[in-house]
């Protein structure tokens, strides 16, 4: 017979060409997104660029949006009346980084209802 694999290894493949780069590559791809969402979300600064103009509204980086709380004091942070409820609250435990982008990107893990 012509079509019978004679190895019967798990997965083996009669396949020849390099069908698994492709998948590689969109893996590693993934994989450093994640890396790179990781530190963004626990650094907690350096989120809102303004250019040095009062006028001008600013950018938000999309992992803090919407504006929830901000950390007054750190280097790069959204002026306080941007944020939805003001400064990080004080019972905040000192364990978990005051960064919104744990609230934000966390919510992703709950199934929708």
């Amino acid at each position: 017979m012509l079509n019978q694999i004679t190895n019967d290894r798990i997965g083996t493949t009669l396949r020849t060409d390099k069908w698994w780069v492709e998948p590689l590559w969109t893996g590693l791809g993934f994989l450093s997104f994640v890396v790179y969402i990781t530190w963004a979300m626990f650094q907690g600064n350096h989120y809102w660029w303004s250019a040095g103009q009062e006028g001008f509204c600013g950018y938000l980086s999309p992992f803090y949006s919407p504006l929830l709380f901000i950390k007054e004091g750190v280097e790069g942070v959204a002026p306080l009346g941007h944020a939805r409820f003001g400064s990080w609250p004080k019972w905040w435990p000192k364990l978990i980084v005051a960064s919104s982008a744990i609230l934000i990107l966390a919510g992703g893990l709950y199934p929708s209802v």
